[in-house]
């Protein structure tokens, strides 16, 4: 290996392979009916609820971009009519959510995508998906798109690709990591090397 091939990772920040999939048209994917799950848009959320269910799903993988902006930044989000945020819930509550963002005229981002541990291998995450394509290419977008990174599940990857997502572009992203800055606690996702 090369030093060309090396990037320096500076003290206090993280560093992970984005890779970026696109859908065209709806893929047909097995996924189950959703027998004891609802998923309902949301426009007004509690917002004390919403970031629990964020760092629920998140904690693992450091998801922070939610946990930088302010409950306003939040609030005008999900009020906007080009963005939904759809929650899952089961019997024991808040459980899932998937934020579709069509402020691109005729494309459509999944902003994020998840279910708390525990619901985790029950097909959730394929039913969640399901509602995606079908609400995006129900709406007329023309390009459904999303991205993870080597920091997310190792399982996301190969799932978004079984649904049928294409990966069309990888970068290498470094950012501050969240823990120096106060964004998760330094306990925090342990398995990913604090520096």
């Amino acid at each position: 290996m090369t030093q060309d091939q090396l990037f320096e990772v500076p003290e206090g920040h993280i560093a992970s392979v984005i890779t970026h999939l696109e859908m065209r048209a709806p893929q047909a994917f097995d996924a189950p009916d959703g027998t004891g799950w609802d998923l309902h848009r949301h426009t007004a959320p509690d917002l004390d609820a919403y970031e629990a269910l964020f760092r629920e799903i998140g904690r693992d993988y450091l998801w922070q971009g939610r946990l930088r902006l302010t409950r306003a930044d939040w609030a005008a989000l999900f009020a906007d009519p080009a963005y939904h945020l759809y929650i899952l819930e089961d019997a024991e509550g808040w459980a899932g959510l998937c934020e579709l963002d069509f402020r691109q005229a005729g494309h459509c981002e999944i902003a994020y995508f998840g279910a708390v541990p525990r619901l985790l291998g029950q097909g959730v995450g394929r039913y969640m998906m399901r509602h995606a394509v079908d609400t995006a290419f129900g709406a007329g977008t023309s390009r459904l798109w999303l991205h993870t990174c080597t920091l997310d599940s190792p399982q996301a990857l190969p799932f978004y690709r079984s649904c049928g997502f294409n990966p069309f572009k990888r970068q290498v992203d470094i950012i501050p990591d969240p823990r120096s800055v106060g964004v998760w606690d330094r306990s925090t996702a342990p398995h990913i090397p604090l520096l």
